[in-house]
This record gives C-alpha cells, sequence and structure tokens, in this order.
C-alpha cells in the first residue's frame, strides 16, 4: 500500500500476516485520504464496529456479494477520497494562513505535511488509483 499510494483500498478482513481492521488502523492515521472498503464472510458485530471506528467506507459481505453493490461502494469510497482530500487541502491552507508571512520560505508546508497531502498527478484530476487486499 505504501508503495502503490492508492486512493482506495479493497480489502479482506481475514488475512494472513495483517487482518483488514489492522491495516485500516495504520493507515487511517498515516494516509488518512485513504479509502478502505472492507470485505469478509463474516456478520461479526465487534468487526463492523472496529472498521467503522477506523473511518473504512463500507463493510460488504462477500456471500451473495452483486457486482452493482460493489460499484456502489466503489463510487461511495471515490466521494470520500475527494472530501477527504478536500478537507486535507483545507486544514493545509489553514496551516499556511496562521505561519508569520516573512518570506516564500514560511509559506512551504512541513515536509509531513506535504508527504500526507497527495495531489493528482497532472492531467489526472478525476482519476482513481485502487489496491486490493484480497
Amino acid at each position: 500500500i505504501r508503495a502503490l499510494r492508492p486512493d482506495i483500498v479493497v480489502c479482506d478482513i481475514e488475512m494472513p500476516v495483517y487482518t483488514g481492521v489492522q491495516l485500516l488502523e495504520i493507515f487511517s492515521e498515516s494516509a488518512p485520504d485513504i479509502v478502505f472498503i472492507m470485505l469478509t464472510n463474516y456478520q461479526d458485530f465487534e468487526l463492523l464496529q472496529s472498521a467503522l471506528h477506523f473511518n473504512a467506507s463500507d463493510y460488504l459481505l462477500k456471500s451473495g456479494l452483486k457486482p452493482e453493490k460493489l460499484a456502489a461502494a466503489i463510487e461511495k469510497a471515490r466521494q470520500l477520497h475527494q472530501e477527504r482530500q478536500q478537507m486535507q487541502r483545507y486544514h493545509w491552507v489553514q496551516d499556511l494562513s496562521d505561519r508569520p508571512h516573512a518570506g516564500n520560505a514560511d509559506r512551504q508546508p512541513a515536509s509531513s505535511a506535504a508527504s500526507a497531502r497527495r495531489e493528482p498527478p497532472n492531467g489526472s484530476h478525476g482519476a482513481v488509483r485502487f489496491a486490493s487486499c484480497l
């Protein structure tokens, strides 16, 4: 996920190294604009609660999952990703406006803010990058 820098991750709850909820927890802090759609075969309320706590956009049961439902979840995740990016840009601008205006060097974002804010490459506005952890 770190290497691919996706916008949306479709992730299974049960995986060999990390659970989907563990990945979601890790990336909800380090890359909060990445949106997770969780897939599972378990109707487990605690897993659902954990996924929602870490801001998963959806929690879908694999059994009986129809293409229309997955497409709707992806569209919802795409919109949520755009909202999260807008919020990050807003906070970045707010941070800049709170700094002293001594010169252009003071107007540059801190390196952590710059790395957290991920602009789409030129010409790809609206394009969404996906990763799957299934």
